[in-house]
């Protein structure tokens, strides 16, 4: 009977360029397999992101003199990223000489920067009149609160939508800080 060699071990090692970026960011993935035996390592690496119990693959690279790359992942939410730390994995699947094996590294994706913009309409109103508070949160999209305040006292909160809160029937009343003349509102996101 024949004796069928078992394929020789190897070692993945990953790395994500840059390790952490903004959500939406974009990284560059490269994944080096190496053995300590003499040959040509050929195969496929399948790259994934963990974050939190979410395991989500990225793509697959083909080994090229012994390493695979995915360029410009994008780091959104659809794409399998969540804001904060987690990891990227290389999976080498092996062929008929050498050995599967996997690679970890850091990665951690940081909450988009926002800009809020507040309106009112109508935004000359009577004192004891009532007006609709409205803030676009930038990028479009977002998710969470804004809460809407006239110096320090809070008007109300309102539910982000789409990057839009709106908060009807708000009272224009001493009591609720406004006086004759103008006043400034003053929206804050509570980010998602």
């Amino acid at each position: 009977a024949a004796l069928t060699p078992a394929p020789e071990p190897t070692t993945t090692v990953v790395s994500a360029s840059p390790s952490s970026v903004a959500v939406g960011g974009t990284t560059s993935l490269v994944a080096t397999v190496t053995s300590t035996t003499v040959g040509t390592i050929t195969g496929t690496v399948e790259f994934t992101v963990t974050e939190g119990s979410s395991n989500t693959i990225l793509g697959v690279g083909s080994l090229l003199n012994g390493t695979a790359t995915l360029i410009n992942v994008s780091a959104t939410v659809a794409d399998g990223f969540l804001a904060g730390a987690g990891s990227i994995t290389a999976i080498y699947s092996g062929d008929a000489n050498f050995a599967g094996s996997s690679g970890s590294t850091s990665f951690s994706v940081t909450p988009a920067a926002t800009a809020t913009v507040v309106t009112a309409t109508p935004n000359s109103v009577v004192l004891n009149g009532t007006t609709t508070l409205g803030a676009t949160v930038t990028p479009l999209g977002g998710t969470g609160t804004v809460t809407f305040r006239v110096g320090k006292t809070t008007l109300g909160t309102a539910t982000v939508s789409s990057g839009i809160a709106t908060l009807g029937g708000v009272a224009v009343t001493a009591a609720d800080g406004f006086s004759v003349g103008s006043a400034t509102i003053t929206a804050i996101y509570s980010g998602d």
